[in-house]
């Protein structure tokens, strides 16, 4: 007994610093800049550990029963390389999620959950970029995979047992293990959860105290996330506080202008003219001054199958996974497709990868849009494929131009660009013509956008159509420009911008505006007065002026002053920042409290119940 908990303690120690030096090459990647105190690194190490020693004793258990209950009482051949076997076999997968974490976590602004397999899915065509781009991420896994099976091969000594009391040794079994989930759940009221550091520590330090082990595993626990009902107030108190059904009264009746949502892969209103990243996009910054634009409009998710059912459907981000793969992907409600459909619209998306990318196939129908076009309807054409998503922009946007200029007026037409993602693949004849010295990858990759809008715009301008269209541009998410993590307002950020060939004046508008606002402000640009429900609200309306959206658990509030975190399965706000004199967002008010910070936490939970509430009684409708 005492041999096999010293083997235990061995092997779990082995773990327990393999996954320190991960923590340490994560801190270093992203939090490098922030400024440790010895009491707070020794409280930055606690919680990891204790992270740490609940990942690992859920991801071994199967090796645990094993070695503790069957291993004794058999004596078999083999038994040394199958104990390794299983080890390790059960171990690497995680170590090596936690090592691809230290280069997604750029991406997704998270540690990895359930969703990455569906990512991975999606991306297996680009897997020979990102090893040019990461080789040496691969090749320091593999070195530390044949160090860490050779380690466990020396720990994992055969030996045999000495003749035992049973009843003793399963109680001290049983009691050890015990003791072990004790520690490593909590032996508060509320368990150990991805969020609990959240209690501890400011916010964006959230990702560095967890880990990817432990948020991929409970978010396969909870892999059709069931959402919980709240009940901050009576049903009749919400419409006051948060109200989402809308209907708007004309005087004009409805107007039948064809819509066009031009979706910007991984575009920052950074990129703009102005911004600190500014790209050279001049068809852009023409465009832009004959349109409304959005000064301070932000995204309500962090990737691309969040933020495209916030742009058209209205519907917020509230599940690690996407709503149209999640347990409520059959609630009913009106999407943008379905509305304009009901008025006599064509609907159409158009996306140069394969059918279905990401799931959006699916999406479409959610949202009512029937028609897809993608690289299956375009065709093969080799010399037209980036070698990672689907068909250059270029291309493709010409294919759009073609097809939209067949259909039968109103249409509503969707069009999602690939090129602007990493690795930020353009044909090399025009990156000879758009490149602009001293810009990086990714803002040629959005000069390059920029130059295939410009083309498209050259031959769509003179249809027939074109003057009745209204165009609307907006980013799926923000972008991460620094590997450094030090003001997530910047990553959220988005342009989003109106064009209207009938009206083009430039308007600018500098209140808090977000991807839910879309589908109602559209709506009410044309002058629609029938009832529907949205969780945004009409751009040309008054009402609450405030974004939300939700980072590893944390719904965050913004508005025109200020900033708040609240986390809804501890109840409690864990952060609140005036952003506008606060920009790096040091001053956490929760610790010195704010006279207005109920009244915006009010609002926030109103809104989260409307989310929760409705989508578990499916009463969208």
């Amino acid at each position: 007994m005492r041999r096999r908990l010293a083997i235990t303690g061995k092997l779990l120690l082995l773990l327990l610093v393999i996954y320190a030096l991960l923590r340490l090459a994560f801190l270093f990647t992203y939090f490098s800049a922030e400024k440790w105190t010895i009491a707070g690194f020794a409280k930055l190490c606690y919680w990891g550990i204790r992270i740490d020693f609940a990942s690992l004793l859920y991801v071994n258990l199967p090796f645990l029963l094993l070695y503790f209950f069957c291993d004794p009482f058999v004596q078999y051949k083999y038994k040394k390389k199958l104990l390794v076997t299983i080890f390790s076999i059960i171990n690497l997968p995680f170590i090596a999620l936690n090592f691809i974490d230290i280069i997604y976590f750029k991406y997704n602004h998270r540690r990895s959950t359930v969703d990455l397999v569906d990512v991975f899915g999606d991306s297996t065509s680009a897997f020979g970029s990102f090893f040019k781009q990461y080789w040496y991420v691969l090749f320091i896994f593999l070195a530390a995979s044949i160090l860490f099976v050779a380690i466990a091969k020396k720990i994992l000594k055969v030996h045999v047992d000495k003749p035992v009391r049973l009843t003793l040794y399963f109680t001290s079994v049983v009691l050890m293990l015990g003791l072990s989930f004790g520690f490593a759940r909590g032996f508060a009221h509320r368990p150990i959860f991805p969020s609990t550091p959240l209690l501890y520590f400011d916010a964006r330090l959230q990702p560095l105290i967890n880990n990817s082990t432990f948020n991929f595993i409970y978010s396969v626990l909870r892999r059709q996330t069931v959402l919980e009902k709240k009940h901050y107030f009576y049903d009749q108190q919400l419409d006051s506080i948060y109200n989402i059904h809308h209907q708007y009264q004309h005087d004009s009746p409805f107007t039948k202008r064809n819509v066009v949502v031009f979706v910007l892969e991984s575009f920052s209103k950074d990129f703009f003219k102005g911004g600190s990243q500014q790209a050279y996009m001049p068809f852009f910054d023409s465009l832009m001054q004959h349109s409304t634009v959005f000064n301070n409009a932000y995204c309500n998710a962090l990737e691309s199958n969040k933020g495209l059912p916030a742009i058209l459907g209205s519907l917020p981000d509230v599940m690690d996974e996407p709503i149209y793969l999640s347990n409520y992907a059959n609630t009913t409600f009106k999407g943008l497709g379905h509305i304009l459909k009901d008025q006599g619209y064509n609907t159409s998306f158009f996306m140069g990868a394969e059918y279905d990318h990401f799931g959006f196939a699916r999406l479409c129908k959610m949202v009512g849009i029937d028609e897809y076009y993608s690289q299956d309807t375009y065709g093969r054409h080799p010399d037209q494929y980036d070698g990672n998503w689907g068909i250059y922009d270029e291309h493709f946007f010409k294919y759009f131009g073609e097809v939209v200029s067949q259909k039968k007026q109103p249409f509503f037409s969707v069009l999602f660009n690939l090129s602007s993602h990493t690795p930020y693949k353009i044909p090399d004849e025009t990156a000879k013509k758009i490149h602009v010295q001293g810009q990086w990858p990714h803002q040629d990759s959005k000069t390059y956008v920029d130059y295939c809008f410009k083309q498209l715009f050259a031959k769509i301008s003179h249809q027939p159509w074109f003057s009745n269209t209204i165009f609307i541009f907006v980013a799926d998410h923000g972008y991460r420009f620094k590997s450094k993590p030090d003001n997530i307002l910047t990553e959220i950020r988005i342009p989003l911008f109106i064009y209207d060939p009938q009206h083009p004046q430039y308007n600018p508008v500098d209140r808090i505006v977000k991807q839910l606002d879309i589908v109602p402000s559209l709506l009410d640009k044309l002058n629609y007065s029938r009832q529907f429900t949205s969780f945004g609200n009409s751009f040309y309306r008054s009402g609450p002026s405030f974004s939300v959206n939700r980072l590893n658990g944390v719904y965050q509030y913004l508005d025109s002053s200020d900033f708040l975190g609240y986390d809804d399965q501890n109840e409690q706000l864990v952060f609140h920042y005036r952003y506008r004199s606060d920009s790096m967002l040091q001053n956490n008010l929760i610790k010195t409290g704010s006279p207005d910070t109920k009244n915006k936490e009010r609002l926030l939970k109103a809104f989260l119940q409307r989310v929760n509430n409705s989508l578990i009684s499916n009463s969208l409708k």
